[in-house]
Parts: C-alpha cells; structure tokens; sequence
C-alpha cells in the first residue's frame, strides 16, 4: 500500500478473495490490514469476496453465485459510488 503511494497512485479498497479451507493466519487478515493500513486519502476499506467453489465458471452456478456475492460487490459499489460523488462535489464547489 504504501509503495503505491510512494509511486502516485490512489488505492480505493483492498479485495480479500475468499479460499476453500482458510488457514487460521487468514481468519484476522481483514482486520489486521483496516487496523494497521497507513492512512490513504480516498481509501474506501477492506472486503472479504466469499469463495465461489471450483465450479464457480458453470452457468448453472449464477444464480447461487450472485446470491455469494451480492453483499460485497454492494458494498464495493456503494463505497466507490460515494468516493465519486464527494469527489465530483467538492469540484462543482465554487471557488473563492
């Protein structure tokens, strides 16, 4: 994280990807990250994307897929809908 501001560029969210069977080390790695992240502007926060299973490409899986992921992928989209906004905001604000 730190390195991609060194370099100039914004991070909006880290995205967790969920594993098959965990490991105990990743039971805490969403809150170890949000508790220890230096503090980016425009940073949106850490999710966790469920695991889909091996046959998360099968077409018969949509729907149970959509239903996995739903939560997240609104949470992404609502924090990156809010970023835009307050961005746009404060540029429409007039000057002086």
């Amino acid at each position: 994280m730190k390195r991609a501001a060194e370099r100039g560029l914004e991070v909006a969210c880290v995205v967790l990807m969920g594993q098959k069977e965990p490991d105990s080390s990743s039971l805490d790695n969403a809150s170890l990250l949000r508790d220890y992240l230096p503090v980016l502007a425009g940073f949106k926060g850490v999710f966790e994307f469920p695991w889909l299973g091996l046959g998360a490409d099968d077409s018969g899986q949509i729907d149970v897929n959509v239903k996995k992921v739903e939560k997240v992928l609104m949470q992404i989209y609502e924090a990156c809908c809010l970023r835009s906004l307050s961005v746009s905001e404060v540029s429409n604000q007039p000057s002086g």
